[in-house]
């Protein structure tokens, strides 16, 4: 029989990845049963939960869920009826503490987790009940008073029974002088055939037969009593097992309601790991019959092996049928197989590799024809298979459904393979399915880019490589002979290929050549275009931070200014009560006043200037700040004034004309008194957050100055508190142009490059 659609598109594959990262066997046995659903609150809880849980491994860390294995083998000893082992006992309890510990573990920030935390149902009765009885050497002798008594008189006996044989150790005909145990007694070792001289029965010999382990007659009633008592406290043991094993019974149901729910929580635990390793996000889902529109789309299973390029494939949106065309080995196939898998994953409730903008549609079913090794013995052909494939879909599928065809008409004639391929593609668009195609014939392409409801898909190929990117409203040649020469065929073979080639067919292939060259130069010039643009949107806000730094160093000098002014008023007010204590005449304190006034000018604000007073193009002082500048326009009461390569916007009554330059620009320079030591790698591991928040403001204050554009935080990751603090200060800071966590080898989550933006 032909593969199963899971199999065919590797979904059991990703079941497999998401079976090695559970830890339960509850977990394991949901991703066995995992499959896509068609009710759409089903799967966005199922994506929902799984984002949650994202965002708390982010936050917090590793979800701490319980391993259950020993758990189910204790409920199969429970229904065979055999006494569990202590070992399982023990796991019961950790178990039943580690879920408790869940219980109290999420808040109601984590709405579904919180949720799923209050349905938790309480195991404490019979845990409390082992954690009273046992421990891991068994039964505890405290457990109840019988057996306490029990235990005391086995140690009384024990000891007698060694004060005893405690005589005989000195006889010479011992094989060793030691006491030992055999079937239950106290025994001691004596050399074979010397039996006799002790008074006593042979219990049992060694294996070598050099050996005869005698129990002397003077201790025969104390073992006698001994292994009554023994088996006197194995029962009283197995009474307290049997009332454990009846408390866990009656709870039962709790246990396994319990089981499952860890289960769950493991298998969404599984799905936000897989996440993170495959970069995946979360689409929205749409109802049956929307548009299929995938952005960013990787193969999940390829980006393990290599660098995968993306893809944007939409289907059902002016047309439900798309074509793709391309070179072999061209990722046709794989464009297929990433549809059909990141459908899988998603209906399933697995985040997968696209962007969160994707909309993927819920499918009544998913149809996959994609040519495989038929088994040997098969009843049909490759051809007849692929048929039948076809008239399945044409029979079966719905505008809700999903139709994956490869190498559309195989298996036959180009000529005969285009006729029936294109005959059920349009039966396919007839009937609304969405499907994806792909095909190496020329006639196809031809015929799709006239039809309605179908559009033409090239993978691309550049300088004789494939370039794995698809782009829609276009078809490709399939570069048969360019891929036999790249694989270095004798080139008497290729031109004897090009010889027998149909012309029609070669210009059909050199008319897509050209128009693909064409696109591709376009699309060249087009991200040319868009780099230009970002780098002078870049350079624009370079300025703009520049022109706000140069103003808050006027307004500093300004500053600086005003307080010498003062400064000076001061020192000129101490010598007018200088001059008055030395009775200096009126005229010459009115005239020491006067100078004073002056020197205060600038800083005073004058009279209005009316803005016809002014024009565009005049020279003016900034009386303010004692520097000149030229008027470039006039709002209103303010003026744009540029004084060097500085605009600045200022009120008309900080302004006054003048016809000239008069005094020399003053300059206005930062300069550090020393260079300052900074450290290549901020490292905040141990500080709080306050202390690491400040600490990395001052960091950014020195590099800025320094002209670092990029530096390292080592923060570790611990609970995520300490992580998450300095990157939600970082994306609010507008000295930061970008942010990114380190590589695996530098500690990933647990360290941050920053780059900052230009000084």
């Amino acid at each position: 029989m032909p593969r199963p659609i899971e199999e065919i598109l590797e979904f059991d594959r990703i079941k497999s990845k998401l079976r090695s990262l559970c830890v339960t066997h509850k977990g394991k046995q949901l991703v066995d049963e995992l499959s896509p659903l068609q009710d759409k609150p089903s799967i966005e809880y199922r994506l929902n939960f799984t984002r949650e849980v994202m965002e708390w491994r982010h936050q917090h860390g590793e979800l701490p869920i319980p391993s259950d294995g020993e758990v189910l083998k204790l409920l199969q000893s429970l229904d065979k009826g055999d006494p569990p082992p202590v070992e399982q006992l023990l796991a019961f309890v950790s178990w039943a503490d580690s879920i408790s510990e869940l219980n109290r573990l999420f808040s109601k920030e984590f709405p579904l987790l919180y949720e799923l935390s209050t349905n938790i149902l309480p195991v404490d009765v019979p845990a409390n009940k082992i954690r009273q009885h046992v421990d891991e050497n068994g039964v505890k002798p405290s457990s109840s008073p019988k057996l306490t008594s029990i235990l005391r008189r086995i140690r009384e006996l024990e000891e007698a029974i060694r004060y005893k044989l405690s005589d005989y150790l000195q006889l010479p005909y011992l094989q060793e002088p030691i006491i030992v145990q055999r079937l239950g007694r106290y025994v001691i070792p004596v050399k074979m055939g010397a039996q006799s001289k002790i008074r006593g029965i042979t219990i049992a010999l060694s294996a070598t037969e050099h050996t005869a382990f005698v129990e002397p007659m003077a201790v025969l009633h104390l073992n006698n009593e001994l292994l009554e008592l023994q088996k006197e406290k194995e029962v009283e043991e197995l009474r307290i097992i049997l009332e454990i094993m009846g408390q866990l019974r009656t709870n039962r149901l709790p246990i396994e309601h319990d089981l499952i729910l860890m289960g769950k929580l493991d298998l969404t635990h599984a799905k936000a790991k897989l996440a993170l390793e495959m970069d995946a996000h979360i689409p929205k889902v749409v109802e049956p019959g929307n548009p299929l529109i995938m952005r960013e789309a990787r193969h999940p299973l390829l980006i393990y092996q290599k660098e995968v390029i993306p893809l944007d494939i939409e289907v059902g949106r002016g047309f439900t049928l798309l074509l793709i065309t391309g070179p072999n080995m061209g990722g046709k196939t794989v464009a297929l197989k990433t549809v059909g898998l990141i459908s899988l994953m998603v209906l399933s409730g697995i985040p997968a590799p696209l962007s969160e903008d994707s909309e993927i549609p819920i499918w009544d079913r998913i149809f996959v024809d994609i040519g495989e090794e038929l088994p040997v013995g098969y009843d049909l052909s490759t051809s007849s298979a692929h048929i039948e494939g076809l008239k399945t879909i044409y029979r079966e599928a719905t505008s809700r459904s999903l139709a994956l065809i490869d190498e559309i008409g195989r298996g036959t004639s180009p000529e005969e393979g285009s006729a029936l391929g294109f005959a059920f593609m349009e039966r396919f668009v007839a009937k609304g399915i969405k499907t994806l195609v792909t095909t190496h014939y020329s006639k196809l392409k031809a015929w799709v880019a006239n039809a309605d409801g179908m559009e033409n898909g090239a993978m691309g190929f550049r300088d004789g490589v494939p370039t794995y990117r698809l782009t829609i409203g276009t078809a490709s040649s399939s570069y048969g002979l360019e891929l036999a020469s790249r694989l270095h065929v004798p080139d008497i073979i290729l031109k004897r290929a090009y010889s027998l080639m149909d012309p029609k067919t070669m210009r059909l292939d050199q008319l897509l050549r050209t128009l693909e060259e064409q696109r591709t130069y376009w699309e060249m010039k087009h991200r040319e275009l868009l780099e230009k643009e970002t780098t002078l949107k870049s350079k624009e806000a370079t300025l703009s931070i520049r022109e706000e730094k140069a103003r808050n160093i006027l307004r500093e000098a300004a500053k600086i200014k005003r307080e010498a002014l003062l400064e000076g008023r001061a020192i000129i007010e101490n010598l007018i009560r200088e001059i008055r204590e030395h009775q200096a005449s009126k005229e010459s304190i009115r005239k020491v006043k006067s100078t004073i006034h002056k020197l205060l000018e600038p800083v005073a604000e004058d009279e209005p200037v009316h803005p016809h007073t002014l024009n565009k193009g005049d020279k003016v002082l900034v009386k303010t700040l004692g520097i000149y500048g030229k008027v470039e326009d006039i709002k209103d009461d303010e003026a744009i004034v540029r004084v060097n390569n500085v605009t600045l916007r200022l009120k008309l009554t900080y302004l006054e004309k003048v016809g000239t330059y008069e005094v020399e620009q003053p300059k206005v320079k930062l300069k550090l008194s020393h260079k300052r030591d900074l450290p290549p790698v901020l490292d905040l591991h141990g500080a709080t957050r306050e202390e690491a928040l400040r600490r990395l403001d001052k960091y950014i204050d020195d590099a800025q100055l320094l002209g670092v554009e990029m530096f390292k935080i080592s923060h570790g990751i611990g609970k995520g508190i300490l992580l998450t603090a300095i990157r939600e200060r970082l994306a609010k800071d507008p000295r930061v142009a970008s942010f990114a966590p380190g590589a695996p080898a530098e500690g990933g989550d647990g360290v941050t490059w920053v780059y900052l933006k230009p000084a």
